[in-house]
């Protein structure tokens, strides 16, 4: 008997050390990718966060592998979206082998990397931390995650009022050789880092609301910590203008809609006359923007300039329906592998990772 509870004992303690182990990656995870990039290698800004993110999603898996062998509480539950990602993962896998160009819908591009090795990447992430999503501390993951974001907002909007000369430190590329239109920080494009950002945005709001409503400070104080959270989420707001991103532009704008809304109907009292207030106020000024977008004024403001010189003939946005459209000519052609599925696929991925995959 003791030497069974021995080994009772010892076998919690190594499942807790593994768990802790598995956690403190995922954090690294977090905090790292969205700011590492290596000067000397092939597109230093991208290609350097998908090695970084691969190599540690790989040992998160492995541990969590381990773990899922001995231990069944610790394995993948067959949950509806589980089960529609192993759909998705098996068409999209099809849609490689039977595609025209197996190498590329393997490895996509090095600027976004992208492809189905990558998608597996993301799906054993999804796994592994599904699993253990009760032994994760969700608030500090969420915590951490905001304030990488505000450092990469920082460094973003640097890049508007630091000038390196040419020939600095390659580690200094981050800096601009001059005044960029269009900030990208430590993603260097402008459209990755407003992507990553959009759901940073949201998880300071998040934290500020459960600070200021539940009295739960993430850090443990209260008037300090809520108006760091405040000025961070500033900060975030502003650097997503400065991408001048339209697409994230336009989901910040919905989102930030969709949340007072909510609060005008969910909230206390005090929260739903502010919440009311703010709502009117960004309604009354969507609509003098609407009316007069074409006044040179617009043409002064990081952001709203884009917005008001929007136009479906410009090139990303044109890119984007001609795409379309050839999927969908495709999709009634019956070319589920080869062409029509393949290329709804690899449109769908893009809209719903491109965010995702800069936060972690």
């Amino acid at each position: 008997m003791k030497l069974n509870s021995y080994l009772i004992i010892f076998n919690r303690m190594f499942q807790d050390k593994i768990i802790n182990i598995i956690k403190y990656f995922i954090y690294a995870l977090i905090v790292l990718v969205p700011l590492v990039y290596f000067p000397t290698i092939m597109m230093p800004f991208q290609l350097s966060k998908t090695v970084v993110f691969q190599i540690l999603t790989e040992i998160i898996f492995a541990l969590w592998l381990g773990l899922a062998i001995f231990r069944k509480e610790y394995r993948p539950k067959v949950t509806p979206i589980t089960t529609a990602l192993i759909f998705f993962m098996a068409i999209v896998s099809l849609s490689v082998v039977f595609g025209s160009d197996w190498r590329v819908g393997l490895w996509s591009d090095e600027q976004r990397s992208l492809g189905l090795v990558a998608l597996f990447h993301f799906f054993a992430l999804f796994i592994a931390i599904s699993s253990l999503k009760e032994k994760i501390d969700w608030k500090c993951l969420w915590t951490l995650s905001f304030w990488t974001a505000v450092v990469v907002s920082l460094i973003g909007i640097s890049q508007k009022f630091i000038v390196f000369p040419k020939g600095v430190n390659p580690w200094l590329h981050i800096i601009y050789p001059g005044i960029p239109e269009r900030i990208g920080s430590t993603f260097s494009n402008p459209a990755f880092m407003a992507g990553y950002l959009l759901f940073n945005f949201f998880i300071g709001i998040l934290l500020l609301v459960k600070s200021v409503l539940v009295n739960q400070s993430p850090l443990g104080s209260k008037l300090k910590v809520k108006s760091l959270i405040g000025l961070g989420a500033i900060l975030i707001f502003t650097a997503i203008f400065l991408s001048q991103t339209l697409g994230v532009m336009a989901g910040l704008f919905v989102g930030v809609l969709f949340l007072l809304i909510y609060f005008v109907f969910k909230g206390g009292r005090n929260v739903k006359k502010s919440a009311l207030g703010i709502l009117i106020s960004v309604i009354l000024f969507a609509g003098a923007f609407g009316f007069t977008h074409n006044n040179s004024f617009w043409q002064k403001i990081p952001g709203l300039k884009r917005v008001a010189n929007f136009s479906l003939q410009e090139e990303s946005i044109s890119g984007r329906l001609i795409t379309w459209q050839l999927s969908w000519d495709a999709f009634k052609k019956n070319q589920f592998l080869a062409g029509g599925l393949k290329i709804f696929a690899f449109r769908l991925t893009d809209i719903t990772t491109r965010g995702f995959w800069r936060m972690i």
